[in-house]
């Protein structure tokens, strides 16, 4: 194998700017958001991570880049599609699609977070945990709704010059295949020094968890079952994603 390159390299400018969630939430139920290419592995992110994101948002700490391929671009065109002929996704998630499913399964009220985050004047409605009231998205007041929408948004860069699947799925394995992945006792020495406990951890990372499940797979039709909705387990795929679970393993599912 070498690195070596037929060409120089050319620089792209990405000029992240910022777009609200709930944007990019409509884009992909209107079919105009690819959330499954075939170099984006399937819904992976647990509860917990899905609850730190909503509240990143209210705190006002940056959710990350999300980088869409834009496909209507002339290159795409000449060597794949014109996507305005065909009526194909004009945009492709290279990077953030949890973030983005994140976004839509509070937009559409799939999962809750602790009232207390919020102004009572602006709750609802409420229901009971374990740990104590939580509310969705809908129970939010009409003003609750807008003022937390204006809060949830994303810093989007578009990658404007892919003419294939092959260049997408190489921009993301530089992106998300240059780190070392936060281990477990990294990510509790910071919750230590933050006074935060484990499982209310702010971490919004898509990192590499000990938890194998997974709750909203309905997320992804892909990975879609009939336990959607509560915590249970895959089997484990190819890239080893899933399986038995060794934080829960009392979590139901087919393995």
């Amino acid at each position: 194998m070498t690195r070596q390159t037929l060409a120089p390299i050319q620089h792209t400018s990405l000029a992240p700017s910022a777009r609200p969630a709930s944007t990019l939430v409509r884009s992909v139920d209107d079919g105009q958001l690819d959330l499954d290419p075939p170099y984006q592995r399937g819904a992976v992110w647990t509860v917990d991570q899905h609850i730190a994101l909503v509240r990143s948002w209210l705190t006002g700490l940056p959710a990350g880049v999300v980088i869409l391929s834009d496909r209507g671009n002339p290159a795409w065109a000449a060597a794949t599609e014109d996507v305005y002929e065909t009526g194909a996704a004009i945009w492709a998630a290279v990077d953030g699609k949890q973030r983005i499913l994140t976004a839509k399964g509070w937009f559409d009220s799939q999962f809750a977070v602790p009232s207390s985050w919020f102004d009572p004047a602006l709750v609802a409605e409420t229901e009971a945990t374990s740990d104590g009231p939580y509310v969705r998205h809908c129970g939010l007041t009409e003003a609750g709704q807008l003022k937390f929408d204006r809060r949830a948004q994303f810093q989007v860069a578009e990658f404007r010059t892919a003419a294939s699947i092959a260049d997408e799925a190489a921009a993301f394995v530089l992106v998300n295949g240059g780190g070392t992945p936060q281990s477990r006792d990294d990510m509790n020495r910071a919750r230590s020094a933050a006074g935060v406990p484990e499982e209310e951890s702010d971490s919004t990372a898509d990192e590499i968890q000990d938890c194998t499940c997974i709750e909203f797979c309905d997320q992804d039709p892909a990975t879609a079952c009939t336990l959607s909705g509560r915590r249970h387990v895959h089997p484990r795929d190819k890239n080893g994603e899933f399986g038995p679970c060794p934080v829960h393993p009392e979590a139901e599912g087919d393995l």
